[in-house]
This record gives C-alpha cells, sequence and structure tokens, in this order.
C-alpha cells in the first residue's frame, strides 16, 4: 500500500511540471473577432489598416455597401476607444479562402497569422482577394502592423 501511495504522488508530481513550451519573451496573444470577411478588393494585396475613427470606420463600411457584390447592408460597428479594428486585404497562396488564426503582440508589432484553408462555399479553383475585418480586445492604434499567410 505504501509503494502504491508513492507511486501515486510521484505521477501527480510529474502531471504538475511545466511541460516544455517555448515563449518568446515580450510576446503577448491578442484576443480578437473577425466581423466580416468578404471576397472584395479594398486595398492593395496583403496590406493592413488600423481604423482610427468612426470616420474611417463609416468610410469603410460604406465602400463594402456600396460593393456590387450583393453583400447588402452590413452593419456598422461603432467606434469603442477600448477596442481596435483592423482591416486586412489578403489572397490566399494555395487554397481558395484565409482563416485567421492568431495575433501576437511583440514590441510595437501586432503579427496577425493567417492559413490558408477550403471553403466549400467558393470554388476550388478560386483564390480571389478576402477583405476581413477584426476586432481586437484592447487599444493598439500606435502599433505596426505584419501580415503572414501560411
Amino acid at each position: 500500500m505504501k509503494y502504491l501511495y508513492i507511486l501515486l504522488l510521484t505521477v501527480l508530481a510529474l502531471q504538475c511540471t511545466p511541460q516544455n513550451k517555448v515563449v518568446t519573451s515580450g510576446s503577448d496573444a491578442i484576443a480578437f473577432e473577425v466581423i466580416h470577411q468578404s471576397k472584395l478588393e479594398m486595398l492593395g494585396d496583403n496590406t493592413s489598416r488600423i481604423l482610427n475613427s468612426q470616420q474611417e470606420i463609416d468610410y469603410l463600411y460604406q465602400f463594402l455597401n456600396a460593393s456590387p457584390k450583393g453583400y447588402g447592408q452590413i452593419p456598422i460597428p461603432a467606434y469603442d476607444a477600448d477596442e481596435t479594428l483592423i482591416t486586412i486585404n489578403a489572397t490566399p497562396k494555395t487554397k481558395n479562402d484565409i482563416k485567421v488564426i492568431s495575433i501576437v503582440k511583440n514590441g510595437d508589432k501586432l503579427n496577425i497569422i493567417a492559413e490558408d484553408v477550403e471553403n466549400p462555399q467558393l470554388k476550388p479553383e478560386s483564390r480571389w482577394k478576402s477583405a476581413i475585418i477584426i476586432k481586437l480586445s484592447g487599444v493598439y492604434h500606435n502599433q505596426t502592423v505584419n501580415f503572414n499567410v501560411k
């Protein structure tokens, strides 16, 4: 019984030890939500822009709502001083759509990582540019944005 108790404590102790995780010093994951994604070219390819005012948000959504692609009236978010909106335009490399998978703050840079995905609603051979609007929890208005598609 004593050996069983020691074995149990050893197993519990091993489970509580930190696993080998690679953590980059100065990097923080940022909570985000993709609030709009459509097949529309708004900016140059693989470019991004931080929206700093309600006027910039209204201008962007005026462009989206006027699109001939039939998106209809897309609800316009209100500017919130405690959040950040970023718009990105990107083209998939190998598949037909893009999905943002993570955003990491590293110093004064926001690194947005996306991956190519297959979207069953699109033709498999189509690789149209995606207009993506992302809402970040927190204020990141003076950051440089790096966008990478895996």
